[in-house]
């Protein structure tokens, strides 16, 4: 009975274990906060909770050792074994290996492009870094670039490794929206840092 209303014996709290959160029981009814306990702790496991300094180091040897040094295979490590990585134009790509098996023809083929950093921000709360670039390559009337901009977000695992990544690489008022709505922070106003042509000192 509940506040005086009788319970359905379905309804009743029949005790015990209920499912694979909850804790050996000694025969007493399970505290339903425990649980809910235990549902927080698997979330602050899975977000993760990292510093600034750790995620702006992880970034930079992501940056250094991809748009800068050009090493795939490296770049390809940096990513969990079972990561997700998300490409705009290329598709959904799940596992290290399956990046890897991507990346490594397609920056052959077109090797004339490079990376120009505009800027960066990290969401530490969320495990984030958002970060805005230019794809470039020299003009083949040799009068200046060619760049198409894109905004790509990194999800942090630990360790210096990422679990996810998604590539937008559009117009900046197409990118625009995704880092409103990942970082919160749809400003333009980080504006550039100075450091271009594939480096991020």
């Amino acid at each position: 009975m509940a506040d005086g209303v009788p319970l359905a014996a379905s309804l009743r709290w029949q005790g015990g274990p209920q499912g694979h959160l909850h804790a050996e029981s000694s025969g007493r009814p399970a505290d339903p906060r425990g649980r809910l306990r235990a549902l927080r702790r698997l979330k602050e496991a899975r977000v993760g909770t990292f510093g600034h300094q750790e995620l702006e180091q992880a970034f930079r040897v992501y940056w250094r050792t991809g748009a800068v040094g050009e090493d795939w295979d490296a770049w390809a490590d940096l990513f969990t074994e079972d990561c997700v990585y998300v490409e705009h134009f290329y598709g959904t790509m799940r596992g290290r290996e399956t990046v890897r098996a991507w990346i490594k023809p397609i920056m052959a083929k077109y090797g004339e492009i490079y990376t120009a950093y505009e800027w960066h921000v990290i969401d530490a709360a969320q495990g984030r870094v958002v970060f805005y670039m230019q794809n470039r390559r020299d003009h083949p009337g040799g009068q200046g670039t060619i760049d198409f901009p894109g905004i790509s977000i990194l999800e942090y695992a630990s360790g210096g490794k990422w679990r996810r990544g998604v590539g937008q690489r559009s117009r900046v008022d197409a990118g625009r929206p995704i880092l409103g709505r990942v970082a919160g922070q749809a400003s333009p106003a980080f504006g550039t840092s100075g450091c271009r042509f594939r480096s991020c000192a």
